[in-house]
């Protein structure tokens, strides 16, 4: 066995062996020998062997592999002599691991030939049961291997018996240039091994060559001895608590050239000694591995074995139940012979013959003997039972409620994204099943969401609000101010160094010598799989996308990408490893990153320690960030990827990309791998990967999340717990499911909504915060009923509001409320009622106002305007109006004294753009002065007062950064400039006093 996990953990490194297929024909130095440990070599080998032929069979098939497998004249072959005394706890527990194995064999041996004897059913189990104990339970016993030393001398091979192991005689007669042969760890250990040949299925060999694992792992060889000696070996267990990798961190901090003086630096140091209570001095192992010594067991000779390695009751041995075995698998194959033979014998024609004795009569079994017509000898004919008759059976429950529906109408204009259903039934679509009293609040906001749009509402500057909530002298005011600001500072942070990572991560597996396997799963994860397009079709809006983008989605279900990003970002955070279904493919990635030296090699902790605790809880401070993370990969590398691809295939036809350029989307490689081929081409017109500004931007908030985000400050505690009517303890979700209406934290201590209290002058000072609403579950759930009758007619519908929805956004000084707009119904906008009840869209704005962003022909049919307008469609002319745009005009009119007049006059008022654009132009040019400022710290001479250094701006450190766009852009350069300059930028664009934020808001 040797050290535990030793190969393992050697791949776990990245380190892979070259797999040997014929070893006999490889050529070795001049005079190096191949030096075979027979018993830990091919031990699987002669378990078979001798497990399934005589002693004189079994020594043959041995001879015959080896002579298949190794060359006699390079080939010495190894024994092992007595037991040493370093190994008697080892050998004692393998012996009670073969004895019970063979009490085990011999009762399943005995339960097999009793079911054979009383001819019951014998399954595959019975057989696997003896076979796989009785793999457990051989041992070459020492008479049969020196018997088997005997032989192999005998046909010419070189066998030589060891005093105690055959690895530590190996390791004494190695020379440089010598391979070793064996499947046990231990002899990558020593100190003469440099080649170890591991023998694996197939006749194959795997090649561990100890200086390049030594290289892949940055050990020397000293460092190496040591690392197997305090692990855990045949020897000795390793300390508890301190595992394979910890065992490697702190062996690889240590410096010296002797192996005895590292084991005594590693017992002393502070980590080991709090956890060695054993006092465990390593002096076996040691002994071995450092001075390949061992004391045997006094024994006469190698053909009488010791007491240690035999077994106490002789009445059952190996041969004995491996004897029975065979037995039973003798008597199973005449008992079936037996059954086989035909039935000779005189039958009436009224004697059913029987497939089993047995088995009674089946009625219903397809297959059936029909009754005998003749005395024949031979075996009777079988054949296929049929019905005498058809039986229609009932359809099934679940195949009921599918029913023929009528075609639907094909779309009469392009921004309508259901079709349009028939007239015939009243309110045919997909219906949600209508809530009932016992709904939870989080199926009422689910509930919500599907009927009415949701809505960002700004409500001002979060100072104002919370000031206007609490009042003015309140001494958690500027504690709620500072741990939202403080909250929004770290997501931010956060969001923008997993976006650095992951685009210098992009940037170096773009090469084809960086990629691995891992990193075809991981670009998977961080984006999905491309569907291929052509280049002539346009890119339209998609659903899934702009779900994606809502990073207020209170359904708990995501797809794998979303959990692969928020688990990331948890991880980087907490310096906790993930959990989780996508845990594994998160520790890859951080893998990956830490082979490509994008993150530091990270402390493994061992199970059972305890979590590291952060400022904020990483679930609730990050989940806004990774949902707004994904959709931007998404729409950078799936939608971006489309206009790249229409705009290469205009210029593969124009001849200016080479004829054998692949311009295509592949459906079998993920989007990224897509985008970085196709920006390749384009020179990189597209950056590698989307960055966001050093600006922060706003983060979303739920209750819950600001619960948890707000109780990290001792002073908020008990307000929190004075809400939900607390003694101790956090509020739950079951907590704020008690039947209170939602937002209630939102309410009493950010933004104060509603007019509970409010006179008819305090309700137009408060504006839109006067027409938010808390319902109540009874006042949702009625709500929504109403809208979900078979009768109801959304031209009737006029209500007004919103509906509060416990979530808000803000960047630290701005806060929106986010709220259902009762004013729009989804239902309409969605065409999900029938066409007759559905209300105009040119008259109505009760399905949204999407649709006054397009000319008027792609909202209602020409034929339609005279109905609607009163007038001729030649007549109406259409305008564009860009509605980002405001503007307030005072104007005159001078009508004309004539009443009669020909024809209508139509005038144009024409207003300088330069007039609408002033105020952003005003807040370009101070933003632009302020660039231009040298930053605060410049070294000036006290005398002249002029900068002895040139003065630094922001200007001079974003123009220095290196381009992300182009044909020398590179993703890496950028981040590196960046990080040295980000605590400059940082400071200038998100200052305590958010001077960018107030001058943005005024304009």
């Amino acid at each position: 066995m040797g050290v535990v996990g030793l190969f393992s953990q050697v791949w776990r490194k990245r380190y892979r062996a070259q797999v040997l297929s014929k070893v006999k024909c490889r050529k070795l130095n001049d005079g190096a020998k191949v030096r075979v440990d027979l018993l830990g070599a091919f031990y699987p080998m002669i378990q078979y062997a001798y497990s399934n032929f005589p002693v004189d069979k079994a020594q043959q098939h041995v001879q015959r592999r080896l002579d298949m497998a190794m060359d006699k004249t390079t080939a010495l072959i190894y024994f092992d002599g007595a037991p040493p005394v370093e190994k008697v706890q080892v050998h004692h527990k393998r012996k009670e691991t073969r004895r019970e194995s063979l009490d085990k064999a011999n009762k399943h041996a005995d339960v097999l030939m009793e079911r054979i004897n009383q001819r019951l059913r014998v399954r595959k189990r019975h057989f696997q049961s003896v076979q796989q104990n009785l793999r457990r339970a051989f041992h070459l016993d020492p008479a049969e291997a020196g018997s088997l030393l005997d032989y192999l001398r005998s046909t010419g091979w070189k066998a030589i018996e060891s005093e105690t192991e055959a690895d530590i005689r190996i390791a004494r007669d190695c020379l440089p240039g010598d391979v070793v042969v064996s499947r046990d760890s231990d002899l990558l250990i020593y100190q003469s091994v440099e080649t170890v040949w591991r023998p694996t299925s197939g006749g194959r060999f795997l090649e561990y060559v100890i200086d390049d694992i030594l290289d892949m792992l940055g050990l020397t060889r000293s460092q190496w001895i040591a690392l197997g000696v305090v692990s855990k070996n045949d020897y000795n267990s390793n300390i508890y608590g301190l595992g394979w990798e910890t065992n490697f961190n702190i062996i690889k901090a240590l410096n010296g050239d002797d192996p005895s003086i590292l084991v005594q630096q590693y017992l002393e140091d502070p980590r080991v000694v709090m956890e060695n209570k054993k006092n465990v001095t390593f002096d076996a192992p040691a002994r071995v591995f450092i001075h390949k010594l061992q004391t045997p067991i006094s024994q006469t000779s190698m053909h009488h074995p010791p007491a240690i390695i035999r077994l106490e009751e002789p009445s059952i041995t190996f041969q004995s139940v491996n004897e029975k075995l065979r037995t039973a698998k003798k008597n199973l194959a005449a008992l079936k012979a037996v059954q086989q033979e035909p039935k000779i014998g005189k039958k009436s024609a009224n004697t059913e013959a029987r497939h089993k004795p047995t088995q009674k009569f089946n009625r219903y079994r397809t297959i059936d003997q029909p009754p005998s017509e003749s005395n024949t000898v031979f075996r009777p004919r079988y054949s296929f039972k049929t019905r005498q008759r058809t039986k229609t059976h009932d359809p099934p429950k679940a195949l009921k409620q599918y029913e023929y529906k009528v075609p639907k109408d094909p779309v009469k204009s392009p921004e309508d994204v259901k079709s349009t259903p028939t007239a015939s039934s009243k309110h045919s679509g997909i219906k949600q099943p209508l809530p009932t009293n016992t709904l939870k609040r989080k199926d009422l906001l689910k509930a919500l969401t599907w009927e009415h749009p949701t809505s960002a509402l700004d409500v001002g500057t979060l100072h104002k609000n919370v000031e206007y909530a609490l009042g003015e002298s309140h001494a958690a005011k500027k504690e709620i101010i500072k741990v939202i600001r403080r909250a929004v500072r770290v997501a931010s942070k956060e969001k923008k160094r997993c976006q650095r990572l992951i685009a210098k991560y992009i940037q170096l597996i773009v090469s084809p010598e960086n990629f691995h396997d891992d990193d075809r799963v991981i670009l998977a994860h961080l984006c999905p799989y491309s569907s291929p397009c052509n280049s002539g079709s346009s890119i339209e809006n998609n659903e899934e996308d702009e779900q994606d983008a809502d990073d207020t989605d209170i359904d708990d279900s995501s797809g794998k990408q979303e959990q692969f990003i928020r688990s990331l970002m948890i991880s980087l955070y907490s310096q906790n490893k993930p959990l989780g279904k996508i845990a594994n493919v998160v520790n890859t990635f951080i893998s990956r990153l830490e082979d490509l030296k994008l993150l530091p090699q990270r402390q493994q902790s061992r199970v059972g320690a305890l979590k590291k605790k952060t400022e904020f809880p990483s679930g609730a401070l990050l989940r806004s960030v990774s949902v707004q993370m994904c959709a931007e990969l998404k729409k950078h590398y799936k939608v971006d990827c489309e206009k790249l691809l229409e705009k290469l295939t205009k210029q593969q036809e124009k001849g200016l990309l080479p004829a054998e350029s692949r311009v295509e989307v592949r459906s079998d490689v993920s989007a990224i791998e897509n985008f970085a081929y196709l920006n390749k081409l384009a020179y990189n017109a597209w950056r590698l990967a989307p960055l966001s500004p050093v600006k922060d931007g706003f983060v979303s908030f739920s209750e819950l999340e600001l619960i948890a985000i707000l109780w990290q400050s001792p002073i908020l505690k008990p307000l929190i717990q004075n809400l939900y009517t607390l003694t101790s303890g956090v509020p739950s979700l079951e907590v704020t499911q008690r039947g209170l209406e939602p937002g209630r934290v939102i309410n009493a201590l950010l933004c104060k909504v509603g007019i509970d209290g409010l006179s008819w002058s305090q309700r137009k000072k408060a504006g839109i915060r006067a027409a938010i609403e808390m319902p109540a579950s009874s006042e949702v759930v009625a709500h929504v009923n109403i809208l979900r009758e078979p009768a109801f007619d959304p031209r009737t519908y006029n209500t007004k509001g919103y509906f509060m929805r416990p979530s808000i956004r803000t960047n630290g000084f701005r806060l929106f409320l986010l709220a259902f707009k009762k004013k729009e119904l989804q239902s309409v906008r969605f065409r999900r009622y029938p066409e007759d009840v559905l209300p105009n869209r040119l008259l109505s704005t009760i399905g949204g106002t999407d649709s006054f962003l397009t000319e008027i022909r792609n909202v209602i049919q020409l034929p339609d305007i005279q109905e609607y307008l009163g007038d001729k469609p030649d007549r109406v002319k259409i305008l564009g109006l860009d509605l980002g745009q405001a503007c307030t005009v005072a104007a005159s009119t001078l009508l004309p004294q004539d009443a009669s007049a020909s024809e209508q006059l139509f005038l144009n008022l024409a207003v300088k753009s330069k007039a609408i654009y002033q105020p952003n132009l005003k807040h370009r040019r101070w933003m632009e002065r302020r660039k231009h400022q040298a930053l605060p710290g410049s070294n000036k001479s006290e005398e002249s007062g002029q900068s002895e250094e040139p003065e630094e701006s922001i200007v001079d450190i974003e123009s220095n950064l290196p381009s992300l766009r182009g044909k020398d852009s590179c993703c890496i350069n950028y981040c590196k400039k960046l990080e040295l300059n980000y605590q400059k930028l940082d400071s200038f664009y998100n200052s305590d006093k958010y001077l960018f934020e107030r001058h943005d808001w005024d304009v």
